[in-house]
């Protein structure tokens, strides 16, 4: 399952985010819209979400802090 994670920098759920995907041990590819700024009109239009974190899975598309999507995940 590829997984990726739209943060921010000074985002505290990214970081949040982050850190529980690696507790439980699930890869994930991180990008920076800090960094890539050419991606933002992306995450605002097509995937529909103003705030960071956007967590993309084959699954289904969420922002925010979501532990119970993350544990979804592990199992």
């Amino acid at each position: 399952m590829a997984i990726v994670i739209y943060t921010k920098n000074d985002c505290r759920p990214c970081k949040e985010t982050k850190k529980r995907f690696k507790e439980f041990g699930i890869d994930f590819e991180e990008i920076n819209l800090d960094e890539r700024p050419d991606l933002l009109d992306y995450v605002k239009n097509e995937l529909g979400f103003s705030a960071t974190p956007v967590i993309v899975t084959d699954d289904g598309i969420w922002s925010g802090y979501r532990t119970d999507k993350i544990k979804a995940i592990k199992k």
